[in-house]
């Protein structure tokens, strides 16, 4: 992670979820700490927001749906209040190689999310960022489809090769017509586990992951907020 807290991954990384409603959350933060690879907490736990961003007709969600092999997703992230004058948005595109995965970052200018936040004066935010052309070229023609928010947690084994995440507090917010800032919410139970490290220690992950009482699941919170709010064709 950076000094400004955000990250490019610029090598394949490996992402392993689970999604955990059978024990409560003290709970699991003890299993984590009882993990025979030694995890211990780093950074603060803090609320992560997220923008997400995708095409009239949904594209990116319907590729994670289908199990498109190469996919990608697009959002805005800050950390902190969800609401208010945000000063230090990023930009994230990830992209999705199979099993793995990478991400890029880039700085957005301050924005406040307020009435006044609607799809074009977002765009005008993204206009004045100092993005590559390709960039440029992929945010072409999409609009903000879901916002949402949780309370992450962050935790590094012994070795500093894998590193656990704990998401709680999961709210979803439609984005209705031209109006981007949250004016409803869904909320869901539950802690999603994340398990992330480099592909270079995959070999080593299978004991890693399998020494945690967890069910190993597919999730996503875009598609799952999607799901929430959309009317998806069968």
């Amino acid at each position: 992670m950076s000094e400004k807290g955000y990250t490019t991954l610029k090598r394949d990384r490996y992402e392993r979820k689970f999604m955990v409603t059978a024990l409560h959350y003290e709970g699991i933060v003890q299993t984590v700490k009882n993990h025979p690879a030694y995890f211990n907490p780093i950074y603060q736990e803090r609320y992560i927001n997220n923008i997400y961003l995708d095409t009239p007709t949904l594209s990116y969600y319907f590729h994670n749906q289908v199990g498109t092999s190469q996919r990608q997703k697009v959002r805005i992230r800050w950390y902190g209040e969800l609401q208010g004058y945000i000063e230090r948005p990023i930009l994230e595109l990830k992209r999705k190689n199979g099993m793995t995965g990478t991400k890029r970052s880039y700085p957005l200018p301050g924005f406040s999310m307020d009435a006044d936040l609607s799809h074009r004066s977002l765009h005008e935010i993204i206009q004045k960022a100092d993005l590559p052309e390709d960039v440029r070229e992929i945010l072409h023609g999409l609009k903000a489809t879901l916002v949402n928010r949780y309370r992450r947690r962050y935790f590094l084994d012994f070795s500093g090769g894998y590193r656990v995440t704990l998401d709680r507090e999961m709210s979803y917010h439609p984005v209705l017509e031209d109006r981007i800032r949250p004016s409803s919410m869904t909320l869901e139970n539950g802690t999603v586990v994340e398990l992330k490290y480099d592909a270079s220690l995959d070999d080593e992950a299978q004991g890693i992951s399998t020494s945690f009482p967890f069910r190993m699941t597919k999730n996503s919170k875009y598609v799952k907020g999607i799901e929430m709010f959309y009317p998806i064709p069968l």
